[in-house]
């Protein structure tokens, strides 16, 4: 659930369409009617006899009533019945008769091609990277407005369950490559079984050896892009440079979104990014245009969010075909109105729609519940987030089916009814201790169950639809002078609890807690719990000194809600033992920061949540090599390169992949030394 809503942020297989009127044929890749159906008589053809190859028999004329491009036509004249070797059925297509101009059988070719990590290429994947995958449908007259369905499995194991992607736009997706195995992706068009394809099948190995991400950011003068390379540590002692390519791999792409006349510039932000990199370059074109060094051979996507409420857009492609695409049209408009239970109108409802990555404008509904926002077509999902207190939940619509905007539709209507969802007002009193009340705490407050009927969500016009809505319901608040949090009005049930002391509050700790709001409303007191103190135990590897450990700090990095601004943090001692003061409950990073000099490396030696019980760890930190390298580009060194070392894989060696391990910038002879992790 979006909790801010803001902007800012090949194998190919053939398939039919079937041709003509008449029931379809029950293969498994059935045709469905495309083009124009006979209206020929009410009874069908008898159907095929072979149990496999099944169909019936169907005229058609070109001015016959009925088909769609994803439906069948209309009913046929009566035929003979079919067999496998006859005229009336076939697989994969409905009534034999028909010509191209009375909806005669078209070959739809529905392709699975991955563009990252290597484009065009399912070889050599191994867990840890993020694999995009695009779906595309050729061979079908006309334009499409279709809506991908993905289904992702891993096979050969006991439990075989659809494993989650995130959707880049309607017709790309990215997984992560959690676990080594054998995976199949299967994309189908919604409504059009005749496209539906064989799965495309892949393995994915477990990394041989630690890997290292390295990421060169060249100063601008250099006009050279960002690049990242993996480096297995094994390879380090042969790996003496890190090159950006030369000057055909890379190029300097002006981006400058401007009005469909191409008359005036628009103002945008710009975020560019690739499923290929980790690296996100950021602008506002309102002062002139975006000038981006980028790779010729990686494909970006460019997210162009307007000033003036028009649309966002997302484009992709390589460098080249990203600076053809920045003509901003308006979008559709899309007006709505917002309403409780009892039919009266919400005020102060925000409204997300969102394709993928794509998000559209944010409408706010006024007074009397209605909003307007713009968008572009798509399957959309919907976020709408109550005002605060109303005891309303905040309600979603998932994109599938969602919110059908065909691209020839500039404008819709939307209504939202919230179900009747009991509500009360809850308040948390937090004390301290000797149960003294404890002012400036900060508490949230997360509804434990979503809620499976939120209200509906209609859609009014050429694509009517009532889809259900989705709940859930979070609230934030700080405590008064008398220890109190007034979190208003919220939906019954059972709440997740943290309360967070003021910052430096060191005889207290966060503390997680479990409240139910009644019907009648909620008085909850939370008397915050003392910290628990982590034992832990640091060990050199082989070959290098005990005595490094002297003086290593250890910060325990808290990355969930409400985490601390100041870290909790200790110094080993020339034995490696250290002592940390620690919520129960929480998960930590322990970072490890010895003196590189003395043979030991920065690093994240895992993750830790304190129990109520004992708590001690013990960690072998890696070794440090002193990588001694050079930046180069385009036939010359590059001095003034920033390189940024991760992390990358396997998972039981990294534990946080996006934390950087240690930086460095190139000396005016390209030079560079960092003290890189090496494998235990």
């Amino acid at each position: 659930m979006v909790r801010v809503l803001a902007l800012a942020a090949l194998a190919v297989a053939g398939c039919s369409f079937g041709s003509g009127g008449g029931a379809p044929g029950s293969y498994p890749m059935t045709g469905q009617g495309s083009g124009t159906g006979g209206t020929g008589s009410t009874s069908t053809g008898a159907a095929g006899n072979s149990g496999v190859v099944t169909g019936a028999a169907g005229g058609g004329n070109p001015t016959g009533a009925g088909g769609s491009i994803f439906g069948p036509g209309g009913a046929g004249s009566t035929g003979a019945a079919g067999n496998s070797t006859g005229s009336a059925g076939s697989m994969g297509a409905t009534g034999a008769a028909g010509s191209s101009a009375d909806g005669g059988t078209v070959q739809c070719i529905v392709g699975i091609n991955p563009l990252a990590p290597v484009p065009g290429s399912f070889a050599n994947l191994e867990t840890g990277q993020t694999l995009r995958l695009q779906a595309s449908v050729s061979g079908v007259p006309g334009a499409l407005a279709v809506h991908w369905t993905w289904l992702l499995k891993m096979t050969g194991v006991s439990s075989v369950a659809d494993l989650p992607y995130t959707r880049v736009d309607d017709s790309t997706i990215e997984l992560t490559l959690g676990a080594p195995g054998t995976y199949q992706v299967n994309a189908s068009i919604d409504g059009a079984p005749s496209c539906d394809r064989a799965p495309v099948i892949f393995s994915v190995n477990s990394p041989e050896v630690p890997t290292l991400r390295f990421r060169v950011t060249p100063p601008a003068s250099a006009q050279l892009p960002v690049r990242e390379l993996t480096v297995k540590t094994m390879d380090l002692a042969t790996t003496p440079s890190l090159d950006l390519g030369d000057a055909r791999s890379s190029a300097l792409v002006t981006l400058n979104p401007v009005d469909t006349q191409h008359s005036f510039p628009i103002p945008s932000y710009v975020r560019i990014t690739s499923p290929s990199s980790g690296v996100a370059l950021e602008g506002y074109t309102g002062q002139g245009a975006m000038v981006a060094p980028l790779s010729t051979s990686l494909t970006y996507d460019v997210l162009i969010i307007p000033d003036g409420g028009l649309a966002p857009l997302l484009v992709s492609g390589l460098p080249d075909a990203i600076t053809k695409q920045m003509t901003i049209a308006p979008g559709a408009s899309i007006t709505g109105v917002m309403r409780d239970a009892m039919g009266n109108p919400v005020s102060g409802a925000r409204v997300l729609l969102q394709a993928g990555a794509r998000p559209s404008t944010v409408g706010t509904s006024g007074a009397d519940g209605t909003f307007t926002l713009t968008t572009r077509e798509g399957s959309l999902s919907a976020d709408i987030v109550p005002p605060a207190g109303s005891g309303l939940p905040e309600a979603r619509v998932a994109a599938s089916p969602g919110i059908v905007l065909l691209a020839s539709m500039s404008s819709l209507d939307l209504s939202m009814d919230w179900a009747k969802v009991p509500a009360s007002a809850l308040t948390i009193a937090v004390t301290g201790t000797g149960a003294a009340p404890v002012a400036g705490a900060r508490v949230r407050v997360d509804l434990a169950t979503p809620i499976a009927n939120a209200g509906t969500l209609r859609v009014n016009g050429a694509t009517a639809a009532q889809l259900q809505a989705t709940g859930t319901a979070y609230a934030d608040g700080v405590t008064d002078a008398q220890g109190a949090a007034h979190l208003g009005l919220l939906p019954n049930g059972l709440y997740h609890v943290i309360v967070a002391p003021p910052d430096g509050a060191s005889s207290v700790a966060i503390t997680l807690a479990d409240v139910t709001v009644p019907t009648t409303g909620a008085a909850a007191s939370i008397a915050l719990s003392k910290p628990m103190t982590l034992s832990g135990t640091l060990t050199a590897p082989s070959g290098v000194s005990a005595g490094a450990l002297a003086g290593a700090k250890v910060t325990a990095i808290d990355r969930a809600p409400l985490a601390a601004p100041t870290m909790a943090t200790a110094t080993a001692g020339a034995d490696g033992k250290y002592m940390l003061p620690l919520a129960a409950g929480r998960t930590y990073e322990l970072l490890v920061e010895p003196d590189p000099t003395l043979g030991l490396a920065r690093w994240v030696v895992g993750r830790y949540t304190p129990q109520v019980a004992v708590n001690t760890r013990a960690d072998v930190l890696p070794p440090a090599i002193a990588w001694k390298g050079s930046v180069t580009g385009s036939g010359r060194v590059v001095a003034g390169a920033l390189v940024q070392v991760y992390c990358s894989a396997p998972a039981t060696w990294c534990a946080d992949p996006g934390l950087v391990l240690t930086q460095g910038t190139t000396a005016t002879d390209g030079s560079i030394t960092l003290a890189l992790p090496g494998s235990q």
